[in-house]
């Protein structure tokens, strides 16, 4: 915007500049023709006086000569006029010009006029100074004076030289204002002048308006933006040129944004989620009617604190503001909420960043889903499921049992028959009933799961205690690798049962590797979800064995239960977090498990 303002004012300064330089180059140029003119005039009239002079020159010579041989016989006055008659008649056609003569021999001045007296007496007293002889210095003395031009007098003078003596002085003087040229070069200054004024007083004039007119201009865009930013209705005035161009285009931007408000305030108004966004000072600045029913957000809550716009104990402002101070974000987080019907429903939470292209994150947004009915749908379903389950569950626990009760059946018939019965007859009834109360207990957790007691807890710490208790039951040939990622925020997770989910997954993995090898356990957080990946190097699930991994009672060994990752499986569930399994037969299995991060609004 800067640059856009700096360039705008440099072209409006440049164009200033050009309307002011026009007028004075304009200026310039006439009087530099006005100068021309009057130079070519006096040079005009220079040399019409030159060849006056020159042909005075010519034609007086013999006339001289003649008077000065004859002098005795003639007067001054006699010779003066003489020389006036032949002066006369040799410019006559010079009316407007004076010429005048002095001869140093005959000591007299002739003038045709009466303006040249004091040019010859000046010439009479150089002529007395330099006793007639014309040396360098008096010569030079002569042309010195040969041309001159005082105001508006211009005077021509050429010595007459004969045999290198001095006879005289011949010359010629014009008065440009007798003769209208001066007047005429004066009017042409005066014209230009006054040009040049009135070409300033427009340059500056129109400057000047150019200027109020782009002030206002500016002004009142500026005053339509400030109008717009409250209402997108109030269009600017149409204006033309330039500034109505911009005023146009301005104009179609806020109908193109109302259009866009409109639809966006159409979708949120219609949409059946809660949506609610506040900025970074916490302030309310978007609720759709979803939001007033759903989380009992109050009607005239736009621009105050979202602290005040939700009831007493509402959760939902800590999640907002936790989410602000760039918190974790929540995804399809379950709630549990009283409504103002007593009624509790059950709401998906998600909360997100808003993000502003060049200013970063310019606020944060909660979006809530009513899941209630679903959720309902979904228990029905389940139960059905359950129920289905239940028969499978029965004929796997008929089997299960049947198997121990034929072996102790059995024993039981021997040590009957048999008088000393052995130790080691007793170990098997002693392990068959072992056998049979583990299946019980199995069959009591994944028929009724105990109550989750979530707790913030360390998921590394957890491993390793763990992995102490399974390395010191099992084998050494299966070699445990640890890339666990330190600092690991703490997750929401209930400790016990989240250690048989690890026991149940590690202990699957030690017997997909009979002849031994290699267990890798990672941590880490991926997309705000901690999570555990146990990675072996056994013999692999087949592809269509994997979605019947969770299944009660499936299971690819001869002395599994099947309902250990059933019962882990359940119990991520019970987490609201999720088990992923890859798996490439003959190269190893990975499981993941993730959970979500411990928050003290969420867990209050």
């Amino acid at each position: 915007m800067s640059i856009y303002r700096w360039c705008v004012r440099n072209k409006l300064l440049l164009f200033i500049i050009t309307l002011l330089t026009l007028p004075v180059l304009l200026s310039g140029y006439m009087l530099y023709n006005v100068n021309y003119a009057e130079q070519f005039l006096v040079q005009h009239q220079r040399d019409k006086l030159n060849v006056l002079v020159d042909r005075l020159d010519t034609t007086l010579s013999s006339k001289i000569t003649t008077m000065s041989t004859e002098s005795t016989d003639l007067n001054k006055d006699q010779i003066r006029l003489i020389l006036k008659n032949f002066i006369a008649t040799n410019t006559s056609e010079f009316p407007e010009l004076e010429v005048g003569f002095y001869s140093y021999n005959l000591h007299t001045i002739v003038v045709n006029g009466t303006g040249g007296f004091y040019l010859g007496r000046r010439f009479v007293t150089l002529g007395e100074q330099t006793n007639g002889q014309i040396s360098k210095d008096a010569e030079k003395q002569f042309m010195d004076m040969t041309e001159r031009r005082t105001g508006t007098i211009i005077e021509i003078s050429k010595p007459v030289v004969r045999d290198g003596k001095f006879e005289g002085v011949i010359w010629g003087i014009e008065n440009l204002n007798l003769t209208g040229i001066q007047e005429q070069i004066d009017r042409e200054k005066q014209i230009a002048y006054l040009v040049i004024g009135i070409a300033l007083l427009l340059g500056l004039g129109g400057s000047v308006l150019l200027i109020r007119n782009f002030i206002a201009g500016v002004h009142d865009i500026k005053a339509g933006l400030h109008a717009l930013e409250s209402d997108l209705n109030n269009n600017l005035q149409k204006k033309s040129g330039e500034f109505g161009e911009i005023i146009a285009a301005i104009n179609h931007l806020a109908s193109k944004l109302r259009k866009t408000q409109s639809l966006n305030e159409i979708i949120i108004t219609s949409i059946s989620d809660a949506v609610v966004a506040i900025d970074n000072k916490g302030l309310v600045i978007m609720a759709n009617p979803a939001s007033h029913q759903m989380l009992g957000l109050h009607t005239c809550c736009l621009d105050c604190p979202v602290d005040q716009g939700f009831p007493s104990g509402s959760p939902f402002p800590g999640i907002l503001w936790n989410t602000l101070k760039e918190g974790p974000l929540i995804k399809e987080k379950k709630y549990s909420l009283v409504n103002a019907d007593q009624e509790t429903r059950e709401l998906l939470v998600n909360t997100s960043h808003l993000i502003n292209g060049r200013s970063g994150v310019i606020g944060t947004m909660l979006h809530c889903i009513d899941i209630t009915e679903s959720t309902r749908l979904q228990q029905k379903n389940q139960l059905q499921e359950r129920l289905a389950a239940l028969g499978k569950l029965v004929a796997g626990v008929a089997h299960e049992i049947r198997n121990p009760l034929t072996s102790i059946s059995g024993y039981v018939e021997y040590l009957e028959k048999a008088k000393n019965p052995s130790a080691r007859s007793w170990g098997n009834i002693k392990r068959e009933i072992n056998r049979l109360n583990m299946l019980l207990e199995r069959l009591l957790l994944f028929a009724r799961p105990a109550d989750t007691r979530f707790a913030p807890g360390d998921i590394n710490s957890l491993l390793e205690v763990s992995l102490q208790i399974l390395i010191e039951l099992n084998q050494d040939n299966v070699g445990i690798v640890r890339e666990f990622t330190p600092h690991l925020p703490l997750a929401s997770m209930d400790s016990e049962q989240m250690e048989q989910v690890i026991k149940n997954i590690i202990y699957n993995a030690y017997q997909a590797m009979p002849n031994g090898g290699q267990l890798t356990i990672r941590t880490g957080i991926c997309d705000g979800l901690l999570y555990m990946e146990f990675t072996d190097t056994g013999v692999g699930i087949a592809a269509d064995e994997i979605p019947l991994l969770f299944d009660p009672f499936f299971t690819t060994r001869a002395k599994g239960s099947g309902l250990g990752l059933t019962i882990a499986y359940e119990i991520v569930k019970a987490h609201e977090g999720s088990i992923e399994v890859n798996s490439e037969p003959g190269k190893g299995t990975t499981f993941t498990v993730f959970l979500h991060r411990y928050s003290p609004e969420e867990n209050g």
